[in-house]
Parts: structure tokens; C-alpha cells; sequence
């Protein structure tokens, strides 16, 4: 049976025998009969999320309670920062596990749908090699 890719997530392809990790300077390659689990983990720094629409409040009330425009455009300025930094810093970490080996795929964003079907994939390929 030749050899066909199923499926592609970030580093990581699925293959009808196997999962491979190719990235610039290595490549990991493991047989699917040898997958034994996998993980998917979301990060994210809520703490600059909260600082940011606390720091845009703080803007708020200063820039109402005062007639000059430095401390609500400096609060929104942070706020706007700080929100950025959030959405930036979010990111989500694939790993399969064969054996010893460890491939890990760390993602920018939050892409668990596309995390959540190519573990499907690759439990279905797995379960259809071992039959």
C-alpha cells in the first residue's frame, strides 16, 4: 500500500503509516503503531487582559473627571497595549508521544478545532492500521 498524507497540523503530518515532525534543522518520525497519546494544552496570560480593561477604566473615569485628555488617552493607550500583548501571547501546544519521543507543535493562536480533528485523524488512522 503506498504511503499517503492524511492530514497537516502546524510541524506535524499524517501519514496512512506513520506522524512526522519536519521542522528546519530536524525531523521526527514515528510509526502510528507506536502512538501512544496525545495532548493538546491552550496558553493564554488572562493577566493582560485584565490589566488592559483596567487600565482603559482607569482612563475612563480620569478623562471624565478632568478636562484634560492626557490620562484618558495614556489609559486607553496601556489598555490597547495590554489587550495586543493577550491576543499575541496566546498559543496552543500540540504533543504525540511514541516511545521515548516526544514531537511537540506550538501553535500562535488557538486553533483547538483544528488540534481537536487532527487527533480524530490520527486515532482513526491508527485504529484503521491495526485492522
Amino acid at each position: 500500500m503506498k504511503e499517503e498524507i492524511i492530514s497537516k497540523f502546524g510541524s506535524l503530518v499524517l501519514t496512512t503509516n506513520r506522524v512526522r515532525q519536519m521542522e528546519e534543522k530536524q525531523m521526527k518520525s514515528a510509526l502510528l503503531g507506536n502512538v501512544e497519546g496525545l495532548a493538546v494544552e491552550q496558553n493564554s496570560h488572562p493577566i493582560w487582559a485584565i490589566i488592559g480593561v483596567i487600565a482603559a477604566l482607569l482612563g475612563l473615569m480620569a478623562g471624565m473627571s478632568k478636562d484634560e485628555g492626557g490620562p484618558f488617552v495614556a489609559g486607553l493607550i496601556v489598555g490597547a497595549i495590554c489587550l495586543f500583548i493577550y491576543f499575541v501571547t496566546k498559543n496552543l501546544v500540540f504533543a504525540v508521544y511514541a516511545g521515548g519521543m516526544k514531537m511537540v507543535n506550538v501553535l500562535a493562536g488557538n486553533p483547538m478545532d483544528e488540534a481537536k480533528a487532527f487527533i480524530n485523524a490520527i486515532e482513526a488512522a491508527k485504529k484503521t492500521g491495526a485492522e
